[in-house]
């Protein structure tokens, strides 16, 4: 991987996204970022921008990148060779770190790091949910629908420490805001939240905020074993699918196994955090039955 020419990443819109970009802005100081997400990569989005100066971080593998990061259990290469490294650590942003930390000057990330790969991989408690230390607020606080702010942060990262991130106004807003945010979502779960057996089913089709999160609902429902929810993007149905890791004697279904079985194509993430696009020809009803029993044999 020595003297590639990279002037050009394209990542995740979520926390793991954005500081893997800033670590890479740091690794490649004329890179131009862009965000996005895996389902819209998985349906053919942004390709245009991939080539041979592309590095892509935190999503699946596209043949043609010059420079390829990543950890989750859909995207293992196997024994296929990629311009990269593949790694099943606790975030993409850690396999980049361990990739480049003797190289170059990255030890301020660290804490940081630590911290979003406790999120990104669902190790998070309650009492951390409960205390929302700034790390955690902000990774609730990065937004996929809100890319301009995303980009900011990732050139606020690359400059300066956490610790100065935080005094920024830019910043301080948005984590209060966030905070605010959170208390209306929570809101909205107790009127928009069924359980059937073990699992939660959340319909977030009518939440006009952005707060989104499996956290909360295992928060207010510690009993469930599995989080449901589902969401309408455009004219796409999309479910996401989680453990929940706040029940500690719960069953741990493969929910990423589910998910292929729903479509295949337009799916990923982990055994314990998934998300899958419906196929046009199944709804959500559909899906929700068909998960159902999909659930149901793995217990039996």
């Amino acid at each position: 991987m020595d003297g590639l020419k990279i002037t050009k990443a394209l990542v995740d819109s979520d926390l793991d996204g954005v500081v893997c970009a800033a670590l890479l802005k740091l690794i490649f100081p004329d890179l131009t970022v862009r965000l996005t997400e895996a389902s819209a990569l998985q349906s053919g989005k942004d390709l245009e921008f991939i080539d041979e100066h592309c590095v892509i971080a935190d999503l699946s593998y596209v043949a043609g990148c010059g420079l390829y990061f990543d950890h989750h259990l859909s995207n293992d290469p196997g024994e296929k060779k990629i311009p990269g490294v593949w790694k099943p650590y606790n975030s993409a942003a850690e396999v980049i770190y361990e990739h480049y930390k003797d190289m170059y000057d990255l030890e301020r990330f660290w804490d940081l790091i630590v911290e979003l790969g406790r999120f990104d991989s669902g190790l998070t408690t309650l009492e951390e949910l409960q205390e929302m230390n700034d790390y955690l607020l902000m990774a609730f606080a990065v937004e996929r629908q809100d890319k301009d702010f995303s980009i900011k942060l990732i050139d606020i990262l690359s400059a300066i420490t956490w610790e100065q991130a935080l005094e920024i106004p830019l910043v301080k807003i948005r984590l209060e805001k966030t905070r605010e945010n959170i208390k209306l979502y929570y809101d909205y779960l107790k009127r928009n939240t069924r359980i059937e057996e073990d699992i939660a089913i959340v319909d977030n089709r009518s939440f006009k905020g952005n707060m989104v999160h499996a956290f909360f609902v295992a928060a207010l429902y510690p009993q469930v074993n599995a989080i449901i929810m589902f969401k309408q993007v455009r004219d796409e149905n999309r479910f996401t699918m989680f453990w929940n890791n706040f029940n500690t004697t719960g069953i741990k279904y493969d929910l990423l196994a589910v998910a292929k079985e729903l479509n295949p194509q337009h799916s990923g993430g982990h055994k314990g955090a998934c998300g899958v696009t419906l196929p046009s020809s199944l709804t959500i009803n559909e899906a929700i039955i068909k998960i159902k029993e999909l659930l149901v044999k793995q217990r039996n």
